[in-house]
């Protein structure tokens, strides 16, 4: 087969097979053969399972519609492979088997777009492939910010590709003495690859966010990060599959769920800053001397997630999801436990260890008193009433 032709097929995008089976309009038939080869596992297929799943007598009926459809794409892409199948999918025999066919990732993400078009309510229900991408500081001389695009760059083009259409989680490390900090920058969906350098055969692979962490969420305290490191070999491989479900369901768990997304800033006050209100008219003033940084707050909540995976209050262990169900999903109050109120310094640096999840009672009952009530006294005040 000419490797010019398939080079010209590799390079085509996923609008550019969504935009030419738009033209073309498949038949009810073509469009269950093409859902019915996404749908097995690793997109993978011989003749005779596609004609048994699509209801054909012989695979040699399968052929002949499935070519038939390939040769209208060939021509409406003008791409002119020897075999028309190969506009869709990759072949491979393994040994004592029937030809496989592995849909192309374009081709695949394509019909995935045009599904999830077609069933919003479906989109996240495929079992996607998990990969890692680790972004060195230290090497690369500069840290990530948050763009909402995916571009990282590998020589593992074979990988690259295999990645299109799955989960990329981008983790970056950063030194801190003699150690590395890790800490996760988001997750993405990988859409397609470009040649950024022909001559040294490097690639982008590109793509958007499916959440972002601003800052990046920090890693190291995790007590899974010492297995993820050694099965990615301290992430020396740079770009890497996960293999280790345990591992995939932990990294899931870190990102919001729809319903759990973080709730608009509260318009009650902070009790752990001073105030005032000037009352007479029918609006109340507010002011505070103190200002707050929001982002400390969300990551306190985004690790405490992380690691526990719910936000129950540290004195009294009440919790606003499961008593409120959706309502209460990702709420909670966070304590500052050295009062902002009492610093003397213009600005401080707060750790996450300087605060506390509490519920809106334990909050408020700290600070009933003036300086506010130690948490650990609170929490002895409240086993002493049980």
């Amino acid at each position: 087969m000419n490797l010019n032709t398939l080079e010209e097929i590799d390079a085509l995008t996923a609008q550019d097979y969504i935009s030419a089976l738009q033209k073309i309009k498949p038949t009810k038939n073509e469009w269950e053969m093409l859902y019915t080869h996404m749908r097995t596992p690793n997109h993978t297929i011989s003749m005779r399972e596609l004609a048994q799943k699509v209801g054909f007598s012989n695979w040699n009926a399968a052929n002949l519609h499935y070519g038939k459809l390939a040769t209208k794409l060939c021509i409406e892409l003008k791409k002119f492979p020897e075999t028309k199948l190969a506009i869709l999918a990759d072949f491979s025999k393994p040994r004592e088997f029937e030809w496989q066919l592995q849909l192309r990732p374009n081709a695949l993400a394509a019909l995935k777009q045009l599904d999830a078009m077609a069933h919003p309510a479906d989109q996240n229900e495929w079992e996607m492939d998990h990969f890692i991408a680790y972004h060195s500081v230290k090497k690369m001389g500069y840290e990530l910010k948050p763009s909402g695009t995916l571009q990282f760059f590998s020589k593992k083009e074979p990988l690259l590709r295999r990645a299109i259409c799955n989960t990329v989680w981008v983790i970056q490390g950063s030194p801190r003495g003699n150690k590395t900090a890790y800490s996760l920058v988001g997750a993405y969906i990988a859409e397609h690859i470009e040649i950024e350098d022909p001559s040294s055969k490097l690639y982008a692979i590109l793509g958007k966010s499916i959440h972002e962490f601003s800052p990046p969420l920090p890693l190291n305290h995790l007590d899974w990060l010492p297995v993820l490191l050694k099965q990615q070999s301290n992430f020396s491989l740079g770009f890497n599959r996960v293999n280790d479900q345990a591992v995939i369901n932990t990294l899931k768990k870190l990102l919001p769920k729809p319903s759990q997304s973080p709730p608009p800033p509260s318009t009650l006050y902070d009790p752990d800053l001073p105030f005032f209100a000037t009352e007479g008219s029918q609006k109340l003033v507010s002011h505070l001397t103190r200002e707050r940084d929001k982002k400390i707050v969300d990551l306190k909540k985004q690790t405490t997630l992380a690691t526990k995976g719910h936000l129950s209050c540290e004195v009294c262990n009440f919790n606003f999801a499961r008593t409120y169900g959706h309502l209460g999903d990702n709420f909670c109050e966070v304590h500052h436990l050295v009062p902002l109120s009492s610093l003397k310094d213009e600005t401080v640096a707060t750790a996450l260890d300087d605060l506390a999840i509490v519920c809106s009672n334990c909050h408020r009952i700290i600070h009933r008193s003036t300086p506010p009530l130690a948490l650990q006294d609170l929490i002895k005040a409240f086993n002493n009433n049980q």
